[in-house]
């Protein structure tokens, strides 16, 4: 009996041991089930579709969606719509395919198109995008036990006419058809490997239909009022602060944004400006020192939030481009992230803790740039739940900093500065190498058509361009929108310069925007004066009419002086304000942070996301209007990290900043042509200072 009882115990406890085991094994080999979000963004105007993996492990998958191009525009991350010739290559000129511009990947995930290149896997005419993802070798798997893990989005925006209230579940859904015949070995639906290699998919006819969750989110689901469960939804913030109308988000934005990336460096003032200098002659504006000044009051008076100017009161320049934008200007805020950085020889691992109260992250990008600000590398899209973060492609033996941007509802934090700087290899490290490409366009080249250029270094084989008949060169571009100073910028990847061109010939009405003294010296380091900013800024100005009278309220600006005109136009403009004991103070000495905000004022930067790299204007009433600029390229920290936005500003240093908000690049074949033949035009400004080129730029007529 007792032998009995034994042996019936063993075979119950083997049978539960047993049962477990096939449980087990059962949940291992689960097929991994998928999910799309299809929502519209109340915010933003867009229709954002997100894939993720709802149950399960994954490690690899393919996607394949359908879109009623009849309805809806496809944006890249942008926010701009995709031409319906899909270029191969990546926006930012690099080799990367462009279909790292219309798809955001999350987490660690990364969007691929496996070699076919994003003019065959996306169509905008016929309308549909594939695409693939995969996890880097050092990140074992997806876990979604816990709950949905994103994986990646796409937006679009609606057709002109098209409302929000007439969207359906047929604008946007899992391939119903078969792509394969298009992209040859593509799968239609969504497929997805898990980790222990079995394969599920939905095809769209059917086939393991219980895998696939599909839930859209358009404005007439919201109608009971109650809040929906999309993962990324738009929730008010639980900040107080009210987020600026047309702010832009800074997932689609930074970077375009963005840090500046070869631009020739604000000098740092060397000599003591003295504070009693005034104009060469008092009443002649063309002898005075005219840069632009600020309109805003001195630094103990903090500038009242004015409206800005408007669109047409924003002074042309013919065919030179220029950074204009619009919106409201808001600075993203600076919050410590606790950033951690683990260095390798060629990447960074790079860790962080979300501050308290900045309410949900929609996302993050990670900014790396060199130590003197230039971008190297900017990675958009990485999911609000993440904390960490490995950049790859980075140089040895190398100084960066780095940068995490959180966008939340309506707004951004930016967190403060960390160093780091990567591992040496050894006595032999070696040496990263960049491709640079140069294309000719609607013309030729004269030179080599492209160039190998070391990680960090500058340009040194930049082809001559001749255009065709009734066409003129006026510059390089990365972008197809602004043109790059191709001469002076820092290579950190493989990069494409496309020749831009016009079909009018390129004036010269903004050169010659200030001159020098008849000593024949320019005066470099010289202070600018309130009233010989408001001179120069509306020399700047087309509708700035020196015949016409313009009236003022200042009790300080005397009747037919020669600054009177200008003052009055620029305070009519809202370029500039007064005190409030209803002075202007024309003679006293514009500072840094004050020039910042006029140019922000006259070049309507409004809509430029701000990014604060400097490191003394927290607290500062200019902070918002500093930040601005850096981020449109206007201006950039000096070699200790600082913007000193109370110090004076000098001559050199306004000329430097105007050419850019003007798009101006100077033609150095040109200025060093006038040189050999007639001389250094003024002998305080030797060819080797940093201002050189800007300043014979800015006197040329």
């Amino acid at each position: 009996m007792k032998k009995n009882r034994f042996l019936l115990v063993f075979s119950l406890v083997f049978l539960i041991i047993a049962c477990l085991s096939i449980g087990v094994a059962a949940e291992e080999g689960a097929p991994t089930k998928q999910k799309i979000v299809v929502s519209y963004n109340e915010q933003l105007e867009t229709v954002d579709l997100k894939f993720y993996i709802a149950s399960q492990t994954a490690i690899v998958g393919y996607c394949s969606f359908d879109y009623d191009s009849s309805v809806l525009e496809l944006l890249d991350k942008y926010g701009n719509v995709v031409p319906e010739a899909v270029p191969k290559h990546s926006s930012d000129g690099s080799s990367a395919s462009f279909l790292l511009d219309v798809v955001s990947s999350y987490s660690n995930t990364i969007v691929t198109d496996v070699g076919r290149g994003a003019d065959k896997l996306i169509n905008t005419k016929e309308g549909y995008v594939l695409y693939a993802w995969m996890l880097p070798s050092d990140y074992p798997f997806i876990d979604a036990s816990s709950g949905d893990v994103l994986i990646s989005s796409v937006s679009f925006r609606l057709k002109d006419g098209v409302e929000p209230s007439s969207l359906t579940e047929d604008c946007i859904k899992v391939a119903t058809k078969d792509i394969t015949g298009k992209v040859n070995g593509w799968y239609a639906g969504l497929v997805v490997m898990n980790k222990s290699q079995k394969k599920s998919s939905y095809n769209g006819e059917g086939q393991n239909s219980a895998l696939f969750e599909a839930e859209y989110i358009f404005p007439e689901a919201k109608s009971d009022g109650g809040e929906t469960d999309t993962p990324d939804k738009d929730e008010t913030s639980a900040e107080d602060e009210k987020p600026a109308e047309d702010e832009t988000p800074a997932g689609d934005k930074v970077p375009e944004t963005d840090v500046n990336s070869g631009e020739t460096e604000t000098p740092s003032i060397d000599e003591t400006p003295s504070d009693d200098e005034t104009p060469a002659e008092d009443n002649n504006p063309e002898d005075s020192d005219n840069t632009a000044s600020e309109e805003t009051p001195l630094d103990e008076e903090k500038p009242s939030d004015e409206e800005f100017p408007e669109t047409d009161k924003t002074p042309e320049t013919n065919d030179n481009p220029k950074p204009i934008v619009t919106g409201s200007a808001k600075c993203a805020r600076v919050a410590d992230f606790n950033i951690s950085v683990n260095a390798g020889t060629d990447s960074v691992r790079v860790k962080w803790e979300k501050p308290d109260g900045i309410g949900d992250v929609l996302g993050y990008t990670l900014v790396i740039t060199d130590s003197e600000f230039c971008t190297v590398k900017e990675i958009s899209g990485i999911s609000g739940l993440s904390s960490s973060y490995t950049a790859s492609g980075l140089m040895s033996d190398y100084d960066y900093r780095i940068y995490i941007i959180a966008q939340t509802i309506g707004s951004y934090v930016t967190s403060f500065v960390e160093p780091a700087k990567t591992q040496s290899e050894g006595k032999y490290p070696s040496t990263v190498v960049c491709n640079v490409f140069y294309n000719e366009g609607d013309g030729h080249l004269l030179g080599l058509s492209s160039e190998l250029v070391l990680f960090g270094e500058k340009p040194s084989k930049i082809p001559t361009v001749i255009p065709e008949d009734g066409k003129y060169f006026i510059g390089w571009s990365t972008g197809g929108d602004t043109i790059a100073d191709a001469e002076n910028t820092k290579i950190y990847g493989d990069t494409i310069f496309s020749a831009v061109y016009s079909s009018a010939k390129p004036s010269a009405d903004n050169a010659g925007y200030i001159n020098g003294y008849e000593d024949g010296t320019f005066n470099p380091s010289g202070n600018i004066t309130r009233a010989e900013a408001a001179t120069l800024i509306s020399r700047l100005c087309d509708d700035f009419d020196n015949s016409k009278k313009y009236t003022h309220e200042f009790t300080d600006c005397e009747e037919g002086f020669w600054y009177e005109k200008p003052v009055a136009f620029c305070q009519g403009k809202g370029y500039i304000k007064g005190y409030e004991d209803g002075t202007f103070n024309p003679y006293g000495n514009i500072t840094r942070a004050e020039f910042a905000t006029i140019l922000f004022r006259v070049f309507g930067f409004d809509g430029t996301l701000g990014i604060n790299v400097f490191s003394d204007i927290d607290g500062h009433w200019g902070k918002d209007n500093i930040c601005v600029l850096y981020g449109a390229g206007i201006i950039k920290p000096d070699y200790e990290g600082n913007f000193r936005p109370d110090e004076k500003l000098t001559r050199e240093d306004a000329v430097m900043m105007i050419n850019r908000c003007l798009g101006i690049i100077p033609d150095r074949e040109t200025i060093l042509e006038n040189v050999r033949k007639d001389g250094y035009r003024f002998s305080d400004v030797p060819q080797y200072s940093d201002s050189f080129y800007d300043i014979m730029a800015a006197v040329m007529n």
